[in-house]
């Protein structure tokens, strides 16, 4: 990590085992197996490159809870300007590089799509404008947020502005600290560790609003209240609020947290079922 620690990973994920593409300026887009690969090591972007896979795809989402503007992942997969939409017309197979489209609305057993240029097609018979659609994941200010299909109603793309955060922005990788208030009165102030595993700010909490999935750093989280067995209300720091459910990260599941008073020590534990309110510094 960035701040030094090491941690050892496997399994679960294809992150691990995937090729590696490289843009090289000289040589262009490169591929390199796992099996080739010593180490990758990660550094800030240069201001200006000369060769790149493609801009992010950025717009306005809107679903039937409301809308969100932010970094798109369509279907789980699409994330960039060069990657393309593929459907089937009447006449023919269509494959649209994204940063062509201005906006794509889910319709019958497919999608209207308008280009930038405003020509209007009806694409349907791919996983890509249809019910075997994935999902759309928005990366907004906050966190990140996972919209299924059934959900979505329309995306209208726009230019990505300037102040989205680049790999400079994720250097303070601060542990939790905070306040937890008890369901007896009990208040322990000092660094937390969350479920008994998550103790950075760096670290995501997961939960459902219904059939939309949210995945939000700590970093952006000013207070949890559990409400019951299932739910929680999460309070961001940028004031919004949301009730989430079905994962442990929010329910009886969750194994308690811990909090280190004097800063180093023993901690206090605090099983979930005694949690009144837990609120971030």
């Amino acid at each position: 990590m960035r701040n030094g620690e090491e941690i050892f990973v496997e399994n679960g994920s294809n992150d691990f085992g995937a090729e590696i593409t490289v843009m090289d300026d000289e040589l262009g887009k490169m591929k390199f197996k796992w099996s080739r690969v010593e180490t990758v090591e990660f550094m800030n972007t240069p201001k200006s490159l000369n060769s790149k896979l493609g801009d992010v795809i950025y717009g306005t989402v809107e679903y039937y809870g409301g809308e969100l503007t932010g970094v798109i992942q369509w279907d789980h997969d699409e994330r960039l300007s060069t990657d393309v939409l593929d459907g089937e017309t009447r006449d023919s197979d269509m494959s649209i590089e994204f940063g062509k489209l201005k906006s794509i609305e889910r319709d019958r057993g497919g999608s209207q799509v308008v280009t930038q240029s405003g020509r209007e097609l009806y694409l349907r018979g791919t996983n890509d404008v249809n019910s075997s659609n994935k999902g759309i994941i928005v990366t907004t200010e906050f966190g990140r947020v996972d919209i299924p299909w059934r959900e979505f109603k329309k995306v209208t793309f726009s230019e990505a502005p300037s102040f989205i955060k680049t790999y400079s922005d994720y250097s303070g990788l601060k542990k939790l600290s905070g306040t937890v208030v008890t369901t007896d009165g009990e208040t322990l102030t000092g660094e937390i560790i969350y479920d008994l595993d998550e103790e950075y700010t760096f670290e995501m909490l997961q939960g459902k609003d219904d059939d939309v999935e949210y995945i939000i750093p700590f970093s952006s989280i000013k207070k949890i209240v559990p409400r019951n067995y299932d739910n929680s209300n999460i309070t961001l720091k940028n004031g919004t609020e949301v009730m989430l459910s079905e994962t442990r990260d929010v329910s009886e599941d969750n194994d308690g947290v811990l909090v280190f008073t004097n800063g180093k020590g023993d901690p206090t534990y605090i099983a979930w079922e005694d949690v009144k309110e837990i609120t971030f510094n």
